[in-house]
C-alpha cells in the first residue's frame, strides 16, 4: 500500500510539473495576488486667504466634491505654494484647487508678466506641483479684480497676468482656469470699481454676498449642481 501510495505521489508531482504550478494550486506567488488598491479621491484646496477665510464654509458650498481639504493660508503668493510643494504633494490630492496671485501683487510687488511667468510666479508653482502630482487634476482661479487701492491701481497687470495664465493653460489636460476676473461687475462698466457690496470693508475679501457669488462660479466650474437647484 506504502509503495502504491509513493508512485501516486510522484505521480502528481510529475503532472505538476508538466503543467505548470499554476494548474496545481493557484499562481506563481501561491494564490497570494492582491487586486491593485484604487486611488482614493481627494480635493484639496490651497491659496491665499480667500480660501483660508472660507474654511468655515467651504465644506457646504462645495458639496459633491470628494474628500474636501483647505490649507490654504492667508498672505501667501505663489512663491510661497512654490516653496511649500512637499506639503501638497504629501497630502497626496487627485484634485487640487488654487486661488493664489493677488498677493502677487500686493505682497512681492510683480509686474503683471513676473507673476505669471517669472521664477516664483503662478507658471513655475503650477509646474513643479504638476512635476510632484502628475496625475493630479489642477484648477487654477484667475485673480479677481476688487477696489483695494492698490490692486485697483495695478488692475491692468492683473489683467495680464491672467492673460497669461490662459494661455499657459490652454491645451493641458491637468490644469485648467477657474474664471473670477471681472465676476464682482454687475455690467460691463470696468472703468469702475466693482460693486462694494461684494466685499468687505478693505474692498479686497469677501462678504457673504461675495463669498455666495464665488460658490456659484466654482461650483459650476467644477461641474457641481447649483446649490439651491
Amino acid at each position: 500500500m506504502k509503495k502504491n501510495l509513493s508512485l501516486i505521489i510522484c505521480a502528481s508531482l510529475a503532472l505538476c510539473a508538466a503543467f505548470g504550478v499554476a494548474a496545481c494550486g493557484g499562481g506563481s506567488d501561491g494564490g497570494t495576488t492582491k487586486p491593485p488598491e484604487q486611488k482614493v479621491e481627494k480635493t484639496l484646496l490651497i491659496g491665499d486667504s480667500i480660501f483660508d477665510y472660507w474654511k468655515t464654509d467651504y465644506k457646504t458650498d462645495l458639496a459633491g466634491m470628494p474628500n474636501l481639504d483647505n490649507i490654504a493660508e492667508g498672505g501667501t503668493t505663489s512663491a510661497d505654494w512654490l516653496a511649500r510643494y512637499k506639503t501638497v504633494q504629501n497630502a497626496a490630492p487627485t484634485k487640487l484647487i488654487i486661488h493664489v496671485g493677488s498677493n502677487n501683487f500686493g505682497g512681492l510687488h510683480q509686474s503683471g508678466q513676473e507673476a505669471a511667468e517669472g521664477t516664483i510666479g503662478i507658471q513655475a508653482m503650477l509646474e513643479k506641483l504638476h512635476e510632484v502630482l502628475p496625475d493630479c487634476h489642477m484648477y487654477l482661479v484667475t485673480v479677481y479684480i476688487c477696489g483695494e487701492t492698490y490692486r485697483w491701481e495695478h488692475r491692468e497687470d492683473i489683467a495680464t497676468c491672467n492673460s497669461l495664465m490662459r494661455a499657459y493653460c490652454t491645451g493641458k489636460d491637468w490644469v485648467e482656469i477657474i474664471e473670477t476676473e471681472k465676476l464682482f461687475y454687475d455690467d460691463e462698466n470696468y472703468d469702475v470699481m466693482p460693486p462694494a457690496r461684494y466685499f468687505t470693508n478693505d474692498l479686497l475679501h469677501f462678504s457673504r454676498r461675495g463669498y455666495a457669488k464665488f460658490t456659484e462660479v466654482m461650483r459650476a466650474a467644477l461641474g457641481l449642481p447649483a446649490l439651491n437647484a
